[in-house]
């Protein structure tokens, strides 16, 4: 496989700078061997794929210049890997798919996925997701901002999908779910089912008012398409008192059942004080004595009527962290099955002596979940989104970002071996907000370093 080097990478702790490229040969197709990548890089790779060479035989990495909110997936069938990303120019903002058919060494020229030019925005809170259906459709939802309402303090805010027939040489006209009422819709998510319904997460936050439980009321909503994406029933609401923007995540079963996983707002009648030192509740803005009576803990529930997700299971909670907070975290969780049907979670709370990401998993289809693991936990850990996936040996792989450095936030990697081991490579790459995918014997991890994406994609063994 092909590697096109990163501009810089500085990791002081192992003592070396990798060579400084231009733009241009960061763009160029890199027409170097896989010997000579392996005997002049090989301090890259280690370092990348250090303390994963159980379930890695080799890497690749490329970057994606002046492109931003990256999503990706790889198909289970045939490994092929399918990017989309937002690009801004002259302050129109599109969004675009590549992909790869040969392990990421080279990607087929971008496509413009939105009908409609410049009916995209730049998120500042959620990237955008592609999926793919059960006859290798390819699904993008996205965002776009409108702040011309000044009622909504961050701006109104609504969804757009476009869906692909022919491998994403082209798309068909824009749709616009959840388009019946003026609202904040973000930190969405986006499940397919076997028989190609669709199902839509995310937060519909309102104006400010007074007349609510909360100053800033969220809730969780879930669309339906049984049509492939053509049209969508009224959302539902899973919560009508959600965490204001912590992203949502969803997955279908093998019985098309739908998945919700998400942060609620308990406004609890057991109430705790500030001692003025708890970082994650601003406590710069709020002092010794302030009462929190908000916990803010990871939920799920599922459908229960054969897919139509109308009816669902009493919510449960994934573990009582009680994370009091004034605020919101903008931590997400994730999920995903496994080829035996064990639900495998990832979440992060500051809640408890040890705050950070933790890993959980159901064997009775979420009823109960297992005592949490500690992925990335210390005294302090600043809060990240989680991202999961599953590889074809049914390996959870997890990738959140480290902002502990003063220097640069690192994309921290994780991986739950099938049989039991937790192997981590903290220096996995500087950036943020990585995503993740796996493939039969691939995984693809792409992440934002300022103003580009990088993108590394691993051989399995």
């Amino acid at each position: 496989m092909i590697l096109s080097l990163f501009h810089t990478l500085l990791i002081a702790s192992v003592g070396y700078i990798t060579p400084i490229i231009s733009e241009q040969q960061a763009n160029a197709q890199n027409t170097t061997s896989a010997q000579e990548l392996n005997s002049s890089n090989k301090p890259l790779i280690d370092l990348m794929t250090r303390n994963l060479t159980d379930v890695v035989s080799g890497m690749s990495s490329k970057v994606f210049n002046n492109v931003t909110s990256p999503s990706i997936v790889i198909s289970p069938e045939n490994n092929t890997i399918y990017l989309s990303y937002s690009k801004t120019e002259n302050n129109k903002t599109n969004i675009y798919l590549v992909n790869s058919t040969d392990g990421g060494e080279s990607f087929s020229p971008p496509v413009r996925v939105n009908n409609i030019a410049g009916d995209a925005t730049k998120s500042p809170w959620t990237s955008t997701k592609i999926v793919l259906g059960p006859n290798n459709e390819i699904y993008v939802l996205w965002q776009v901002i409108d702040e011309s309402n000044k009622e909504f303090k961050y701006g109104t805010s609504s969804l757009r999908l476009a869906k692909s027939l022919d491998g994403g040489a082209t798309f068909l006209p824009t749709t616009r779910p959840a388009n019946d009422t003026v609202g904040e819709k973000a930190f969405f998510d986006l499940a397919v089912s076997k028989n190609n319904s669709l199902f839509i997460t995310y937060l519909d936050s309102f104006s400010n008012v007074t007349n609510y439980d909360i100053s800033y009321p969220s809730e969780a909503k879930l669309l339906r398409s049984f049509d492939g994406g053509q049209s969508f029933e009224g959302p539902i609401v899973i919560d009508e008192t959600s965490c204001d923007c912590c992203k949502t995540a969803a997955v279908t079963a093998d019985n098309n059942e739908v998945y919700i996983l998400w942060r609620h707002a308990n406004h609890t009648a057991k109430e705790t004080y500030s001692n003025g030192s708890n970082p994650y509740n601003y406590e710069d803005k709020l002092g010794e004595g302030v009462i929190y009576e908000v916990i803010r803990d990871i939920y799920i529930t599922h459908s229960n009527d054969s897919g139509k997700a109308e009816s669902f299971v009493p919510a449960i909670r994934i573990h009582a962290d009680n994370w009091y907070m004034n605020g919101c975290p903008s931590a997400g969780p994730a999920l995903g099955f496994d080829s035996k049907g064990v639900l495998h979670v990832s979440w992060f709370t500051g809640g408890g002596a040890m705050p950070g990401t933790y890993y959980a998993n159901s064997t009775d289809s979420g009823n109960n979940f297992s005592k949490p693991l500690p992925v990335l936990a210390d005294k302090w850990v600043p809060q990240s989104q989680s991202n999961l996936a599953i590889d074809g040996n049914d390996n959870v792989w997890m990738a959140i970002t480290d902002g502990r450095n003063d220097t640069n936030n690192h994309v921290f990697v994780a991986v739950k071996t099938a049989d039991g081991r937790l192997l981590k490579n903290q220096l996995f790459g500087i950036g943020e907000d990585p995503m993740i995918s796996s493939g039969t014997n691939l995984t693809g991890i792409v992440w934002t370093d300022k103003d580009k994406i990088k993108l590394a994609v691993m051989d399995l063994k």
